[in-house]
């Protein structure tokens, strides 16, 4: 992304959306970046990964009122990292008409676990 960065002229603003909140947010630091818009996405402090906000979700902090995004997820073979779509359903795509939420379901696919793992060292 640095490289992308480097290239541009002007005030960049970055929006992150769900994993890419994790990507902008050292992003973020660099010169050309004016501003960083999350949504839905993992803000992150420096230090702090995917899968410890997760932890939080899943309660081991609690947020009354919540879906319990965490216990949704599943692990299957290669280290790969799985949302169960009724999970997706309630935590990412609540206020979503039911044609939307099939739509979204239907492109959701394991990520390696180790993306969740990464920390940024700095956070914007």
């Amino acid at each position: 992304m640095r490289e992308t960065l480097d290239e541009l002229d002007g005030d960049v603003v970055l929006v992150g959306h769900s994993y890419g909140g994790a990507v902008i947010t050292e992003a973020g630091l660099h010169p050309a970046v004016h501003h960083l818009a999350y949504v839905a996405a993992f803000a992150l402090d420096a230090g702090e990964s995917c899968v410890k906000a997760a932890e939080v979700e899943a309660g081991l902090i609690s947020y009354d009122g919540r879906p319990n995004f965490g216990a949704g997820f599943t692990m299957s073979s290669g280290d790969m990292i799985t949302l169960d779509p009724s999970s997706a359903a309630e935590c990412l795509y609540n206020d979503c008409d039911a044609d939307t939420v099939a739509w979204a379901l239907a492109r959701l696919g394991p990520q390696p676990l180790i993306t969740l793992q990464g920390t940024p060292k700095l956070a914007a």
